[in-house]
């Protein structure tokens, strides 16, 4: 077995399964990310990041340039743009992401919150956006022009025009207000 895979923690994992889900490439070796791939990666962690401080912290981000000063109070409000100016740095890369998820996980803690299953049930959430072959006869009538993508022996993807997953009617949200809820007993 690889050393990444022999080595890999059940969150990664999990996560790894949700991005094969959504046919994203899951490389078992350290390479180089395309520009497209690491401008999605860099959009997905400062979506998460903003959305976790405004939302999930109550804070209102002030970023200042200079002397002007730009206020973000919502996630939802804010899009990012990024020039490619060298090659990704894998080193760099991967103290990055320990760190941040040290940072994350350390705001758990501090908050008292116990990540495994949060970590479970919003795998489990991800993974309910599958399709069964039953509900497929459904996705043809409602949507027509979608692709239906074969994942494995039981589940599909489909896929509209502009690339989207669309959820199956089988998806359900992570219920993660009952989780903090009863650890707060």
């Amino acid at each position: 077995m690889l050393y990444a895979l022999a080595h890999m923690e059940s969150q990664q994992l999990r996560v790894k399964e949700f991005m094969q889900f959504f046919g994203q490439d899951c490389p078992e070796k350290p390479v180089q990310l395309d520009e497209e791939t690491a401008k999605l990666r860099a959009n997905l962690i400062l979506e998460e990041v903003f959305e976790t401080i405004c939302d999930g912290l109550g804070l209102t981000v002030c970023i200042a340039h200079g002397d002007k000063s730009v206020k973000v109070d919502n996630a939802k409000n804010v899009k990012f743009s990024y020039i490619k100016e060298k090659e990704v740095d894998l080193v760099e890369l991967a103290d990055g992401i320990s760190d941040i998820s040290v940072v994350s996980y350390g705001t758990a803690l501090a908050a008292g919150i116990d990540m495994e299953p949060v970590d479970k049930e919003v795998a489990r959430s991800n993974n309910s956006k599958a399709w069964s072959k039953n509900d497929l006869e459904t996705a043809k009538t409602k949507y027509p022009t979608a692709k239906v993508e074969k994942y494995s022996e039981t589940l599909y993807r489909l896929v509209r025009e502009d690339g989207k997953i669309i959820k199956s009617p089988s998806y359900s949200p992570a219920n993660l207000e009952e989780i903090i809820e009863n650890q707060k007993k």
